[in-house]
């Protein structure tokens, strides 16, 4: 009926009765409700780790390793690092969403900016808004 090799049907089937997680547990990632979670988990678990802190894919990894749950998603550098990806392709296509979104609803003015400091050479120039204190 689904058309995969009887091969493919019997290794999954072989995993499966490996699985050495309860019952429930593997019931439940099986449901559409614990794939949907499974899914939102490995998402956060990129971005907490690579975008926000200052991890990388082998921790994310790690974590599903230690957490068991490399027996419901693939958990090594090759399958993370497309899912990175993807995270990241995200958040750039966020970004730029929002910065056209908020840019015609933000009126235009005139702001002063100043100096605050200057990385490896003059590479990175840091300004700052002297009214509000933000960075630039």
């Amino acid at each position: 009926m689904l058309d995969v090799p009887r091969r493919t049907l019997q290794a999954w089937r072989a995993y499966h009765e490996r699985l050495d997680a309860s019952p429930v547990v593997v019931a439940f990632f099986r449901s559409v409700a614990g794939l949907a979670f499974l899914h939102r988990l490995v998402v956060a678990l990129h971005l907490v780790y690579t975008a926000v802190g200052a991890c990388g894919i082998r921790l994310v990894c790690l974590c599903l390793r230690i957490t068991g749950l490399d027996r419901f998603v693939g958990a090594s550098y090759g399958t993370q690092h497309q899912v990175n990806r993807q995270v990241e392709e995200a958040i750039v296509a966020y970004r730029q969403e929002e910065s056209a979104r908020l840019a015609r609803e933000m009126p235009a003015k005139d702001i002063t900016m100043a100096q605050d400091e200057t990385f490896t050479g003059g590479l990175c120039l840091v300004g700052r808004d002297p009214v509000s204190n933000d960075s630039v």
